[in-house]
């Protein structure tokens, strides 16, 4: 419904197709670099795009944050607007300009020209509407604005704002906040008095608000708060700061909202509570503003909120649910440092018609049309980098297929990059360049990012050191509004150094598993070692224990031994004993018998030889005696290892005659002491040993006893071969 059209010499014009009425010009008045249109483009936005002898600018048609112009040649900063009987006034830092609106309701559209009102030339600090007469804070004074000129009230010390206090009938109780502090002044209809000065306090005071108590709060950025009441043409005051509760001394704001005088501060809003005389957070408001920074506070006549934190206006919806909260937060991100700081100021006239003070200009917002963009952002990857000593370009904002037309990254687009690559620079933007201050994005690198990036502003984003792997670079828009775009990607690859390729992986686990092995091997080693030693210590403790038992039974046998000697050398002496006993008695016998047969036969007469006979016979028997025999044979067994015994079984035939004379043999005695212990001559007992060598068939060279006692050796070596071999069997 409407042709942009370019001149030669007056700019554009933007007229309506229906009825060919100039509804717009934008030209060097409006600030364009010059007149001369050579060429204009519209886009998707219905933004215009003008081509100019030296340049290209953007009328940014489609956009419902506009700038007013009351001296379009200075660009003076404005400081306070007001609509009054269908007249926009602007109060700026060369004075007041007025124009007359169309009848629009979106007064932006309003194409009348601004005129400078009579009486007004120099700052202008605020506008304010009583009792449909409009008054100009200015800084020489108090001025009543009128049809054709301001006429001035008082010319004093500069004023900043008008607030009512009190009415009676048809007449108001104006405060005044100036330079100097308090005046009062009086209004009946359009007649005003001459403002007063209220004594006891001389404090700049440039923000005033009024209780429904009529308690009065002004504020200073560097003072305080002070908490004022009104004492005839004096006042008493309290000066509040950090001390009674405040989050801060300094920066320090009062403002009337929902009602109830609250505080902003750099911490948040704060409200007053006549329980505790102390500040406390805002119960209504802190939950919605948390704890940021706020300088300016604005109620509408729909209850929503505005307010400037950190040079960014904004406003608190209430008739705009976001989430579970049944409000959201717009903000105006174009606008930041647009706003005067220290001096911001925001008139919500309706929500089509939003005016903002700002440096060089006057900022409209059509706030209805505003929340209904429903222009979704786009997100556009514009270029991606490799960092490092030697920048390099990967990607450079589109890819194109084998007929050379654009498509989107395929798997053949996907680069492929040594492991030296490992630094990037990812830097993306939305094409919309009418809402480059309403952007922000969020980022993701799958495949090393966890989570998406906080939202952020900022077009670009660095990694550094990425190991190597598969890549995927994502990254979305968002506006103010909350309208998300859709993600756009960019794919990669970091090869592995050769160190971690599989083939090198294949390699570590080879040598890992001949490490292990050569370790098993190792360890085997030093185990059977371990063995060995232990064997060794074991077989050494073995001995050292077979020594030592060996010495213990060295030293039991020496023992035994010294007993059996002992017990041999007390039986050999008690053999011996009996042996000279029996021979002794052998040859006491035998003197007996010789002394019987020499008187026997010497005697004369001779003797009755009847009874020697008998004498004899016993002495024969008492020499030969078994009782001592026997007595004398057990001591010997015992003493020379069961010899006669030994003798006897060998030589069964034997008779104890012949023992006897093996016996007394073996202990060597001689032939008389033999002849004795028999009680035979010595020639029998030659006679005896004859007989028994020949019994026992034993040659001349060999000695009696020699042949015995071999005899009887041979015997029990024989024996014990037999008994070895039936324990084997």
């Amino acid at each position: 419904q409407e042709l942009a059209v370019g001149t030669t010499s007056n700019g554009c014009y933007i007229i309506s197709r229906t009825n060919g009425r100039i509804i717009q010009r934008f030209s060097m008045e409006e600030g364009m670099q010059n007149n001369n249109v050579l060429q204009l483009f519209t886009d998707r936005r219905r933004n215009i795009w003008v081509a100019l002898d030296n340049g290209i600018d953007l009328i940014r048609y489609n956009t419902f944050v506009k700038q007013i112009y009351p001296d379009k040649k200075n660009m003076l900063t404005s400081y306070a607007a007001q609509v009054f009987h269908d007249k926009l006034y602007i109060g700026t830092s060369d004075g007041v300009y007025k124009t007359t609106l169309d009848g629009s309701t979106d007064f932006s559209a309003s194409r009348s020209s601004f005129d400078l009102v009579p009486n007004t030339k120099g700052q202008v600090w605020s506008l304010a509407v009583s009792d449909d007469q409009l008054l100009l804070g200015h800084h020489e004074g108090v001025f009543q604005i009128r049809e054709k000129n301001a006429v001035p009230l008082i010319r004093d010390r500069g004023i900043w704002l008008y607030r009512q206090y009190a009415s009676s009938g048809n007449t108001r109780e104006l405060l005044i906040g100036g330079y100097g502090g308090l005046y009062k002044m009086l209004q009946t209809g359009n007649e005003f008095t001459i403002p007063k000065h209220i004594g006891g306090l001389q404090e700049s005071l440039r923000f005033i608000t009024i209780d429904r108590d009529n308690t009065i709060w002004c504020s200073h950025p560097y003072r305080g708060i002070y908490r004022i009441r009104l004492v005839g043409d004096s006042l008493e005051y309290t000066l509040l700061s950090a001390k009674d509760g405040l989050p801060a001394d300094y920066e320090n704001y009062v403002f009337f909202i929902r009602n109830r005088v609250v505080i902003a501060t750099p911490h948040g809003l704060y409200e007053f509570n006549p329980a505790t005389n102390r500040f406390q957070r805002s119960p209504l408001l802190f939950d919605i503003f948390g704890d940021i920074p706020i300088q300016f506070l604005r109620e509408d006549a729909y209850g929503n909120i505005w307010f400037v934190s950190d040079k960014v206006p904004a406003i608190v919806d209430f008739h705009k649910p976001a989430g579970n909260q049944p409000y959201s937060i717009v903000y105006f991100p174009e606008l930041k440092h647009r706003i005067v700081s220290g001096f911001e100021f925001i008139y919500p006239y309706d929500e089509e018609n939003i005016f903002l003070a700002a440096e060089k200009a006057l900022y409209h917002i059509n706030y209805k049309k505003y929340i209904r963009l429903s222009a979704v952002p786009a997100v556009a990857i514009g270029r991606v980098k490799t960092i490092g000593k030697n920048d390099s370009l990967i990607f450079g904002g589109y890819f194109t297929d084998k007929n050379g037309s654009i498509s989107e990254q395929s798997k053949d687009n996907i680069i492929r990059l040594p492991n030296k690559y490992s630094s990037f620079r990812f830097e993306f933007a939305s094409p919309a360049y009418d809402q480059a201050g309403n952007i922000e994005y969020s980022y993701r690198l799958n495949g090393f990012d966890k989570e998406w990036s906080n939202w952020s502003p900022k077009p670009e984003k660095e990694y550094t050191n990425l190991p190597h792997g598969f890549y995927t670079f994502v990254v979305k828009a968002k506006d103010n509004l909350g309208n998300e775009s859709a993600t756009v990607s960019y794919s990669f690859v970091i090869w592995p150094a050769w160190y971690q390729t599989w083939i090198a992986k294949t390699v570590y686990i080879i040598l890992f598993l001949v490490f292990l092995y050569l370790l098993y091997r190792r360890q085997k080693r030093k185990f059977a070692n371990q063995q060995i030693k232990h064997k060794k210590e074991q077989e050494h403790l073995i001995s050292l224990h077979q020594l030592e038992l060996e010495r213990n039974e060295k030293e039991l046998m020496q023992v035994q031994n010294e007993k059996l000697e002992s017990d041999v050398m007390f039986k050999n002496r008690e053999l011996a004993t009996v042996t000279m006993h029996l021979v002794e008695r052998g040859k006491v016998l035998s003197e007996i018998k010789e002394k019987l047969v020499q008187a026997i036969t010497k005697h004369d007469p001779p003797l009755n030889i009847g009874s020697f006979r008998k004498v004899m016979r016993l002495l024969e028997e008492a020499e030969n005696k078994e009782e001592d025999w026997e007595h004398f044979a057990h001591h010997f067994d015992e003493v020379h290892s069961n010899y006669l015994n030994s003798v006897k079984k060998h030589f069964p035939s034997l008779t104890t005659t012949d023992l006897k004379l093996c016996a007394y043999l073996h202990i060597n005695l001689t032939s008389k002491e033999i002849a004795q212990l028999m009680g035979i001559s010595v020639r029998g007992v030659e006679t005896s040993r004859y007989r028994l060598r020949r019994k026992l068939n034993i040659p001349g060279e060999t000695s009696l006893n020699s042949f015995l006692l071999e005899a009887i050796a041979a015997d029990e070596h024989t024996t014990a071969g037999k008994n070895g071999s039936a324990t084997m069997s």
